[in-house]
């Protein structure tokens, strides 16, 4: 189940903080303005390309791994994505490959391993920028069973490897009837319209020479409350929010908190890589 820890106190600045745990991570909040000076779970990891590690686009990046179950034969989906050629697929990725490691069966010993070539699959919606967003399958034999872990690598000497956690999905069966949940809502990074605001710096002579900046935070509790309210309404039962791109108010972390009291809503960790910019370098939010 998911449950949220909440914790009130001063900062060294005396300002009221707020923690809320998105999912099990615990983040700290100043009044007003969310901290994001952090890594998380949540974060993309990078792995060079070797035939592309001279210029921008030497990378593949990957977020997450699923088990998925729906196809013919169930393999590993990894969400991802990688540099966008234009006049076909990128040949270094016809060296990707994997690493499944799967738990003892019954009647064996030790960590089973396999390794396989790692199909992928560009999705179509890249307005031609610099990275496309990319499944990355690996498995999809009867031999493989539902792994623990994934490593990615691409097949050449000295290569860099990656390794995440596979997360198992387990797809409802049965009548519609005996469905925990028939609607849920899915919020991408982008909330709303941010504002932009002025911070101060704290009067405490530690930073005598320090100016008023402004930064951009998303501040619109109202909208946010119509927005969650209006879809309950229509049968959603559950939100899962990606973490928003800009810093989130102090009001809507109270109204986020509210909301997982209540066992409606999740904040997924979600940040794109420092050198991946959203409808710069990458379409929309990868």
């Amino acid at each position: 189940g998911r449950s949220a820890q909440h914790e009130r106190g001063p900062d060294r600045h005396g300002a009221a903080t707020v923690g809320l745990s998105l999912q099990g991570e615990e983040l700290s909040f100043v009044e007003g303005f969310v901290t994001t000076d952090r890594a998380s779970e949540g974060d993309w990891q990078a792995l060079p390309i070797p035939s592309e590690a001279a210029n921008r686009k030497g990378y593949l990046y990957v977020y997450r791994a699923y088990w998925d179950t729906r196809m013919a034969e169930p393999s590993v989906r990894i969400i991802g994505m990688a540099p966008l050629n234009r006049t076909g697929p990128l040949a270094a990725l016809d060296n990707l490959k994997c690493r499944l490691k799967m738990a003892a069966g019954k009647g064996e010993e030790g960590q089973t391993i396999v390794d396989a070539a790692a199909v992928t699959e560009r999705l179509p919606e890249h307005h031609n920028k610099t990275y496309a967003a990319h499944f990355f399958f690996c498995g999809g034999s009867p031999a493989v069973r539902a792994p623990t872990e994934v490593e990615l690598f691409f097949d050449v000497p000295s290569a860099s490897r990656i390794e995440m956690p596979v997360r198992i999905l387990s797809p409802s069966s049965g009548s519609p009837d005996s469905l925990l949940r028939e609607l849920s809502v899915c919020v991408r990074p982008w909330w709303g319209v941010p504002k932009t605001l002025t911070r101060h710096p704290p009067g405490t002579g530690e930073t005598p020479n320090a100016s008023a900046s402004a930064m951009e935070v998303y501040d619109d509790a109202d909208a946010l409350t119509e927005f969650v309210e209006l879809w309950r309404l229509l049968g959603a039962r559950f939100f899962t929010f990606y973490e928003s791109v800009v810093p989130v108010s102090g009001a809507e972390v109270r109204l986020l908190e509210h909301y997982v009291r209540e066992g409606l809503l999740e904040v997924v960790p979600y940040r794109l890589p420092s050198a991946v910019r959203p409808f710069h370098d990458v379409w929309d939010f990868a």
